[in-house]
């Protein structure tokens, strides 16, 4: 039997996922709220919540390398694997936002702490991009991070 994927073969599309992020975000304080594509198959998205500027950005490849492992020997085209993989990333992504807003509403964890790696600065690179590169150098003490004054 295939072992099959999360949210493989869902009928979900793209376009009922968007809006169930913009209206999810928009109805928990986002005050701008956009969407953008790479050409690698990834999107982001980009809103500003208590002033606080926030990417998140979402990546196919991840799926289509999991489809590919688990169907190797599958006919289905590239190009309809990599489709998919854009309606299931859209869906992973709104399902995220939703039970990540959900955790903050009810105090399970603060908005800051939840979305912290996708804070951008003023270069455009999120908190995550600058930091997860030095993690081991941070662990080690060989980076110091400020403490708060």
């Amino acid at each position: 039997m295939k072992k099959r994927v999360a949210y493989q073969g869902t009928k979900v599309n793209i376009g009922r996922s968007i809006e169930g992020i913009r209206k999810l975000l928009k109805d928990n304080g986002v005050q701008s709220l956009s969407f953008g594509e790479d050409n690698g198959g990834g999107f982001s998205i980009d809103f500003t919540f208590k002033n606080l500027p926030v990417c998140l950005r979402f990546h196919a490849d991840g799926y289509f390398q999991a489809y590919k492992s688990t169907h190797p020997k599958s006919r289905k085209p590239d190009s309809e694997i990599r489709e998919e993989a854009g309606k299931i990333m859209y869906r992973h992504a709104y399902n995220y936002l939703k039970i990540t807003m959900e955790s903050i509403e009810f105090g399970l964890i603060k908005f800051e702490s939840a979305f912290m790696a996708h804070f951008v600065d003023n270069r455009g690179m999120t908190l995550g991009e600058s930091l997860i590169p030095r993690l081991a150098d941070i662990s080690s003490g060989k980076f110091l991070l400020e403490a708060p004054k």
